[in-house]
């Protein structure tokens, strides 16, 4: 599956290999609860919506105008440490 993923992230969001690599690792480490959302994802580019508090994975996309890996780590950090991830996404630098 990593294999194929990082494809992905080359061919379809123009990462260069080692970004690819580093986040196609991050997705396939993510929290067990996304597991059955990615593999949809790497499947079919469906998303499965995924709620974490006030935020959702479509909402990440719509809203902030993130790619589906980046709000797929991005609800991952929420998971783990809302908080945190949250300031992230509120701060201006991001």
């Amino acid at each position: 599956m990593e294999s194929y993923l990082i494809k992905i992230l080359i061919n379809e969001f123009d990462y260069n290999e080692y970004e690819a690599k580093e986040t196609a690792i991050d997705m396939i480490n993510s929290n067990d609860e996304l597991s059955s959302n990615l593999k949809q994802w790497i499947d079919n580019r469906y998303v499965e919506d995924y709620i974490v508090k006030d935020y959702s994975i479509r909402t990440l996309i719509t809203e902030h105008h993130m790619t589906y890996p980046q709000a797929f780590i991005m609800i991952n950090w929420m998971i783990q440490d809302y908080e945190t991830a949250l300031e992230c996404l509120n701060s201006p630098m991001r």
